[in-house]
């Protein structure tokens, strides 16, 4: 995911070689869900989406990514 840190959004990019539902989360530092986003299916390949988060404060947060039974966790911040 970039930029980070960001501030009011952030582009996640992916590839993935099978069609399947994407889900994005993003989670504070406690563990608690600030942002859940549901993509839907998309196809395999290349893929960019934007996630728009401006109502969410300044901090360190972990970033989800779902696909299919593959999931990818990172850090991202907040300015």
């Amino acid at each position: 995911a970039y930029p980070n840190p960001f501030t009011e959004r952030f582009v996640v990019q992916f590839n993935q070689f099978q069609e399947n539902n994407i889900q994005i989360r993003l989670s504070d530092v406690a563990g608690k869900t600030v942002v859940s986003k549901d993509f839907g299916k998309k196809r395999s390949g290349l893929h960019y989406l934007e996630v728009d988060v401006p109502s969410v404060a300044p901090g360190l947060y972990i970033f989800t990514l779902a696909s299919g039974e593959s999931v990818v966790t990172r850090r991202l911040s907040k300015m």
